[in-house]
């Protein structure tokens, strides 16, 4: 059987008297029974994980994306940013990125940028 040939070596001493007394208990069928409940519930934990890791990476891509766009429009607009703003840049966080999106064109100087490091 799958529990006591894979599972319970890998357990506690407590956990596989636990397992041990469950067995006894309960009829093949209905072990079973739980043991592929038990694979169903892993098997959805899982997919909730590759799901939740999928959407952190898009959201870190786009904040990537909207950094490096943004800093490319402030080197052409100021022809030289320095590298002190373009490190700077890439750590603010995302409602940062978008405001600096939008004051963009109304920046005169370089320097103007300071103010969004201060966050």
């Amino acid at each position: 059987m799958w529990l006591k040939s894979i599972m319970k070596p890998r357990l506690d001493a407590e956990s596989k008297i636990k397992v041990e007394e469950i067995l006894e208990k309960y009829s093949q069928g209905e072990v079973d029974i739980m043991v592929s409940n038990l694979g169903k519930s892993i098997d959805n934990i899982i997919r909730e994980g590759r799901k939740a890791g999928i959407k952190a990476g898009i959201k870190e891509g786009i904040k990537a994306g909207k950094s490096e766009l943004i800093i490319k429009i402030l080197a052409k607009k100021f022809i030289k940013l320095p590298d002190s703003y373009v490190d700077r840049i890439t750590d603010l966080s995302d409602e940062t990125l978008d405001q600096i999106a939008v004051d963009i064109l109304d920046m005169e100087k370089v320097e103007e940028l300071e103010r969004y490091f201060k966050d």
